[in-house]
């Protein structure tokens, strides 16, 4: 399973990086922010990865009850780190599309009415 740890983590830090990151990173403090984000990541995938080896070694059912609990704690912590990453991810992209004059601001994109569904009123 240690195998599945690693993968997680190479996962996880592509999707960081493939997401436009490292193509938006023009000054030093975009480069600072990202260096922090990815320690960030790495800190909490190697948090995994030892819970995780010592969920593998525990033998006592309650032990590895808390062990299970810790290990959930972290995860999801790395969950919304990682979801916080992608959100700012998304705003930075938006942010180069409007410097661009690729996309309009978001107030000046109109909103569309989404059509009614009528065919459950048959």
């Amino acid at each position: 399973m240690k195998l599945l740890t690693m993968l997680t983590a190479a996962v996880l830090t592509a999707g960081l990086w493939g997401s436009g990151a490292k193509a938006q990173m023009k000054d030093g403090s975009a480069e600072m922010g990202m260096m922090k984000q990815h320690e960030e990541t790495t800190k909490l995938v190697d948090q995994l990865a030892k819970s995780f080896a010592a969920i593998e070694a525990e033998k006592n059912p309650a032990e590895l009850q808390k062990k299970i609990a810790a290990h959930g704690v972290v995860l999801k912590e790395l969950q919304a780190v990682t979801q916080g990453h992608g959100k700012m991810m998304d705003e930075m992209k938006a942010k180069m599309a409007t410097k661009m004059g690729t996309v309009a601001p978001p107030a000046a994109q109109e909103k569309k009415p989404v059509p009614e569904d009528h065919s459950a009123h048959h």
